[in-house]
């Protein structure tokens, strides 16, 4: 049976827009064997396309001419077109929709009007009643749509009982522009509650700081990895006991590994994930990472260290974070493609 074609356009073509572009990624990975997968890109920036490239193949548009006038040239009633970000407004979604493509929103914001077939937020539930649709959206949200790397979900299939606390994994995302990380590193010091922080940096972090902490802190080991893939992050994941990380898909793919989690929110659009981890208790919050003293976190960290407390945590992120999400995507696209 010939496979149809799925269409996959996300704000950013930099570093800047990752977190959208790996969430894409994501979606790739789960329905790549079941459709042909397109990635849409306006940049040619080698660090994002060869990333983007080991997952399906590239259509580049040209900058000089209008975005979604080129995107509505390729698609059909035969092509599904999926859409990640922050910019594609009603307009553009009636644009593709006038082609007679089927139109999927991932969205973990409910910002905007919504003239999609399929709304994908992985977020709280109680973000369902704010999305403004113009037609009959079908909206699916909550953990059973979530969206992670065919390793993580493999992952979260697997039972994890940490006995003794070790060692932190700190990771901030691709840039982290105030260095919460730096901050963080800190807290695991003056905490106590680790000898060892791993703490993993994206292509776009910027900041100087973590060399003079490996220097200054004696008493804490302190490995900093950069840019590294999936195998290499679950691997650090294995050796971790906790982890603090924003509300984003970094947290996500922490409770696939059944790590005790201490989150909380860098940006806007991280709200409705933080409130869902936190009222299933698969994790502790620190509420606003930007405002968080280094002190909070570190109390908040020594909580971690109760066994009673880790534990209800990683039982619950095995619960809720099962792994099992690829067969609800993929369903969702095989009645849109019938």
């Amino acid at each position: 049976m010939h496979k149809k074609s799925i269409l996959f356009r996300a704000d950013g073509d930099s570093t800047i827009g990752l977190g959208h572009i790996y969430r894409c990624l994501s979606l790739i990975d789960m329905l790549k064997d079941d459709f042909n997968c397109f990635f849409i890109l306006k940049s040619n920036d080698t660090s994002i396309t060869d990333i983007i490239k080991s997952y399906c193949k590239v259509i580049l548009l040209k900058d000089q001419e209008s975005e979604v006038d080129q995107l509505s040239i390729l698609v059909n009633s035969n092509v599904i077109v999926v859409l990640d970000g922050y910019n594609f407004d009603t307009n553009y979604q009636k644009k593709i929709k006038s082609r007679g493509a089927k139109l999927v929103v991932v969205d973990d914001y409910a910002n905007n009007e919504y003239f999609a077939d399929v709304i994908i937020n992985h977020g709280d539930l109680s973000v369902l009643k704010l999305y403004k649709t113009e037609n009959k959206s079908k909206i699916y949200a909550g953990l059973n749509y979530l969206m992670l790397r065919k390793e993580f979900l493999h992952l979260a299939s697997f039972g994890r009982s940490p006995k003794e606390i070790g060692t932190a994994y700190i990771c901030f995302g691709g840039a982290d522009p105030n260095d919460n990380t730096l901050k963080t590193i800190d807290a695991c010091f003056i905490s106590g509650v680790v000898g060892k922080v791993i703490v993993v940096t994206g292509a776009a972090y910027i900041h100087n700081g973590i060399e003079e902490r490996i220097s200054k802190y004696k008493t804490l080991s302190i490995i900093h990895k950069k840019n590294i893939n999936s195998n290499e992050i679950i691997e650090l994941l294995s050796q971790s006991q906790i982890a603090i990380c924003p509300s984003s898909t970094v947290s996500l793919e922490v409770c696939c590994a059944k790590v005790g989690l201490l989150t909380g929110t860098v940006i806007e659009n991280q709200k409705y994930i933080h409130k869902e981890l936190v009222d299933l208790n698969c994790a502790l919050s620190i509420d606003d990472f930007n405002t968080a003293t280094v002190d909070i976190i570190a109390q908040k960290l020594v909580m971690l260290k109760n066994e009673g407390v880790l534990n209800q945590l990683i039982s619950n992120q095995a619960k809720y974070v099962d792994g099992k999400s690829r067969n609800n995507i993929l369903s969702i696209f095989q009645k849109l493609s019938a």
